[in-house]
């Protein structure tokens, strides 16, 4: 048999499925590995029938999401979605329609060897259902089943995706049907308790009971649902809702094979009578939960099955329910998503075609040149401007205001955004409301009034951007109007402040509200005893809030009234407009969680609830300012993550207004960052394109993949200013070149929550890259700002880049003749140079450089060999020579760079200031140059006097060569050196 199988792996896929269809009982992998059964207990074990039950289910959920949205099918793609419901039963695919939810695991029935990937994952992933090595390996293995599936097709969600954009819509369909029968199944105890239910003296009741019931069960049943006030479940990614639901299902029913195992703790039951014993469901409503047994004379046991089937109908009456509102909540997300991604096709379509007719034009002007004495002026192959950036989906999000070429210090972002108006007026709140076909995606803090809010309307051409640092932001059509009124409002506000500092403020619902709440830690809620939980709150109301404490103060509510400690334990109790402050269980335990936290932190009492909670911050006059009531089923259940506020305009207890932070430990007094699943979408910038005109690559563009070669990359133009948002990764697609060049400038602004990240295609995080392999340090080449050019970086980080450690030599990050201004930043894993800069001016601050070949290497094309072979000691240079540029390199961090932590050299003089360097082998190394070294400490390094290159003299740990000219204080010895080598001391 092994060596059976050894063969079929070497068959096609054509092969591989007449051998399966001809293996009629099951496969024995020998050596512990496990079975793989064809047709064994299938009959049994494939949920709900697939002849009547899922047809039925499937039919019901599309007419509970029609009556709920308005929106119709035609009859066409009904039957379509109904087909794909049906045929996710076919043998193999049934093995992976268990997820459960306690124990993280698909179908494991050791007993006969078979076992499955989680539903959820199958459900979700195209890689799961291909035919690949991997899922054929797993054969070997036992970590999966054999390709299962992979004769019928890739009917997951991410193929549904992929076929809808490309206007496959018979295909989309079909495939959605598959993944409403695997939500379908998530309603069957069996299916998220590991019980395979194989038949015999164990069936499920449930199942045979609903499959013999079908017609009469299903009839009408959505329409029934709707006029029960329902509406369709609405979470953010399909993930959510197998984890919601199979957890639902697990935790209130049992199944045959688990009623009496006690492997789980829940269901519970509350009490029994003669007959029965019952639990309690979700609204904390009795039922039927099990059929008492005591035909045992030692035990009492439990049955599902009863003589009338009342156990059966109390499953159904419940589960049937989750199936349909939860299935139309599915519906509703593909086709926002869907949607989404086809436009993100098409508008890769029309750059394709441009680039076609760009390529036409110019072969045509080649023409033309053998036709006419005058030849054509040359032009790049394709421009992009702002207009014609694809984004999927499209988000409109201002960018910080443009910083003049002359000034080295742009303006923060949240300076950079308006600050937004004051909350609309409140409507009634929607009931879990579907979402409408392709809306407006808002990012940031939170403006909701109450328990309402509304969103910006489909006819009125804005698209709503609320950010923890500004609020509202119109398109370019109706900025003007937003600016005159904002200025309009700050005077109004600048007038009535003498009025306001003598009488008490009053205040409005909305003017504050409750934008992140990190309410389920991982691991412990508290530290020696001190709560770690924290609020962030958010200031709407367009005007300073003065955070008052005492018994006459503001109060924060979570079940309890508190008082608001005075003063602040960190920054001020008067709140700007669009700022935000922590309100903090333990304040000084925030602060050490959150170490370089320069936020106000206010200090309360706090104990939140890790399942649900209701949260309000009411104001002196005891008006209940912001109410929001949190469910974990929102997210960030214990995952290290916070709750984040979708938008200012958003419904405060709008379960699609709140998602979970993208980063761990949320995002503090910065930018929301809310988790948006791109679905492996994201941006192409070919080799031939070059930005003229200012440009914002968005979050919702993300990731941008950069392709180049030896003689073109992207470019931005001198003169235009291309700014990325927080959160956006960029993925050089290859090595060997630079991956792109800023001749103009760059503002790549962001946050410690969401930094904006350059990194390989190999990058384990699966929304930078394909994440298959190991990134390797060299994976790519670099980045290169040319002469005249602008860098203004706030938390961006670098990673595996720097390709090279041979001459010449090469570098992560090229910087020539530029402004710089560089923050809170990392450049790590740097085969060669981290960040090379030749003759630019400015400040690199708060960073930190770890684990490349050289951190920072300062150099000046007056040093001749470097213009071929660049920094890190590539060549040894002496004498007089010097650059007049002003470079500044404070209060960063170098740690574990191989061979140089900071290079001056080639008459380069820049300040070196308040570093600390740990681990390195070289700290410093001075070469003819004239640097000052002020403050710096020096931990754990052990230079070599032999490293090839020309012998040095050691100062304080700091190598010395050519003629040098230095000032040096080090916190290691605290004594002061100053000292000027000529060439022949050395």
């Amino acid at each position: 048999m092994i060596a059976v199988l050894g063969k079929l792996l070497n068959f096609k896929a054509k092969n591989l499925e007449m051998i399966y269809k001809n293996l009629k009982i099951s496969i024995l992998i020998t050596g512990g590995l496990f079975l793989i059964s064809g047709f064994l207990f299938y009959q049994n074990s494939a949920a709900y029938s697939d002849t009547t039950t899922h047809p039925d289910l499937s039919r019901e959920i599309i007419s509970f999401y029609e009556l709920s949205t308005g929106k119709k099918f035609t009859d066409e793609q009904k039957q379509w979605i109904i087909q794909g419901s049906k045929d996710e039963d076919k043998a193999p695919r049934w093995i992976n329609h268990f997820y459960d939810p306690v124990f993280e695991r698909g179908l494991q029935a050791e007993s006969i060897g078979i076992s499955g990937y989680l539903a959820k994952n199958w459900a979700q992933y195209s890689s799961y259902q291909s035919l690949n090595p991997e899922n054929i390996a797993n054969l070997w293995t036992g970590k999966g089943p054999v390709i299962s599936g992979s004769w019928w097709g890739d009917f997951s969600y991410e193929a549904a995706i992929k076929d809808y954009s490309k206007d496959k819509e018979k295909e989309a369909y079909i495939a959605l049907g598959h993944i409403l029968h695997l939500i379908e199944d998530m309603t069957v105890p069996e299916h998220t308790r590991n019980d395979p239910h194989p038949g015999g003296d164990l069936p499920s009741y449930y199942e045979n009971w609903t499959k013999d019931n079908s017609s009469g069960l299903t009839q009408d049943l959505g329409k029934r649902i709707y006029n029960q006030g329902r509406k369709p479940v609405i979470y953010t990614d399909l993930e959510n809702y197998f984890n919601n639901i199979a957890a639902y299902t697990n935790n209130y029913f049992f199944s045959p094979r688990t009623i009496n195992s006690g492997l789980y703790q829940k269901p519970k039951i509350v009490y029994e009578d003669e007959t029965f014993a019952y639990g309690k469901d979700e609204n904390n409503e009795i039922f039927d939960l099990a059929v008492i047994n005591e035909k045992s004379s030692y035990r009492k046991t439990y049955e599902i099955k009863d003589e009338n089937n009342q156990v059966l109908q109390e499953y159904w009456l419940r589960l049937s329910r989750q199936a349909v509102i939860n299935g139309a909540g599915v519906i509703g997300l593909f086709l926002n998503q869907a949607t989404a991604a086809r436009d993100a096709e098409l508008a890769k379509q029309k750059m394709e075609a441009q680039q076609l007719a760009k390529k036409s034009s110019f072969i045509s002007q080649i023409i033309n040149f053998f036709r006419s004495p005058n030849a054509p002026t040359s032009e790049p192959a394709l421009i992009i401007t702002s207009e014609l950036t694809p984004a999927a989906p499209k988000i409109i999000k201002s960018a910080p205001k443009p910083v003049p070429a002359q000034v080295i210090t742009p303006a923060p972002p949240s300076t950079a955004v308006s600050a937004p108006a004051p909350a609309p007026k409140p409507a009634p709140k929607p009931q879990n409301q579907s979402p409408q076909s392709n809306p407006p995606m808002v990012y940031g803090s939170g403006g909701g009034s109450g328990g309402g809010g509304s969103t910006p309307s489909a006819n009125s051409g804005q698209v709503a951007l609320a950010t923890s640092g500004g609020g509202s932001v119109s398109n370019s059509n109706t900025q003007q109007t937003t600016n005159d009124t904002q200025q309009t409002t700050q005077q109004n506000n600048q007038t009535s402040d003498t009025s306001e500092n003598s009488n008490v403020q009053t205040f409005k619902t909305g003017d504050l509200v409750i934008n992140e709440i990190m309410y389920d830690l991982e691991g412990s809620d508290t530290s020696s005893g001190k709560s770690r939980e924290w609020v962030e709150v958010y200031n709407n109301s367009g005007r300073e809030i003065a955070l008052t404490g005492g018994n006459s103060g503001w109060r924060f509510s979570d079940g309890s009234n508190h008082l608001l400690n005075e003063p602040a334990a960190q920054g001020s109790m008067t709140i700007p407009a669009g700022g935000y402050a922590i309100l903090a269980g333990d304040a000084a335990t925030f602060l050490i969680d959150h170490p370089g936290f320069g936020g106000t932190v206010i200090d309360t009492v706090m104990s939140l609830k890790n399942t649900s909670a209701t949260l309000k911050i009411s104001s002196p006059d005891g008006v209940i300012i912001d109410e929001v009531t949190y469910n974990s089923s929102w997210g960030a259940s214990g995952n290290g993550k916070t709750l984040e506020r979708k938008s200012a305009a958003g419904g405060s207890n709008d379960a699609a207004n709140w998602s979970f932070s993208s980063a761990n430990g949320g995002t503090p007094g910065a930018v929301n960052n809310w988790f948006i699943a791109t679905l492996g979408l994201g941006t192409d910038v070919s080799a031939t394109t070059t930005i003229t005109t200012n440009t914002t690559w968005t979050l919702a563009g993300s990731p941008y993949r950069l392709f180049f070669d030896g003689t073109r990359r992207p470019t931005v133009s001198a003169g235009a200013i291309l700014t990325i948002e927080p959160g956006v990764k960029i993925i050089p697609q290859g090595g060997n070149y630079t991956a792109m060049e800023i001749q103009g400038t760059l503002n790549a602004i962001a946050t410690s929550g969401a930094p904006i990240i350059f990194t390989s295609k190999n990058d384990a995080d699966p929304s930078t890259g394909s994440g298959q392999a190991t990134p390797q340090k060299g994976d790519w080449l670099n980045i290169a700002f040319s002469p005249g050019s602008q860098v203004n970086m706030d938390y961006v980080e670098f990673r595996y880049g720097g390709q090279g450690i041979t001459l010449p030599l090469h570098e992560m990050v090229n910087i020539v003749g530029a402004m710089v201004n560089i923050k809170n930043s990392k450049f790590s894993n740097s085969q060669s140079t981290a960040l090379h800069l030749m003759d630019s001016s400015g400040v690199i601050e708060n960073s930190v450089f770890s684990d490349n070949n050289c951190g920072i290497s300062a150099d000046s094309i007056n040093g001749v060999a470097n213009t071929a072979y660049g920094g890190c000691y590539g060549v040894h240079t002496s004498g007089q020579i010097f650059s007049s540029t002003a470079l500044e390199i404070k209060n960063n961090q170098f740690i574990r760079n191989q061979f140089i932590g900071v290079e001056v050299r080639s008459g380069a003089a820049p300040t070196v200031n308040s570093n600390i360097f740990t681990d390195n082998g070289y700290p410093i190394k001075i070469e003819s140059s004239y640097p000052t070294i002020t403050n710096s400490q020096i931990v754990n390094s052990t230079p070599s006097t032999s490293s090839g290159q020309a012998t040095s003299t050691f100062l304080g740990g700091i190598a010395i060569s050519g003629y040098t000219h230095f000032h040096i204080f080090l916190k290691q010895t605290g004594r002061r050196f100053r000292h000027t080598l000529m060439p022949e001391l050395l």
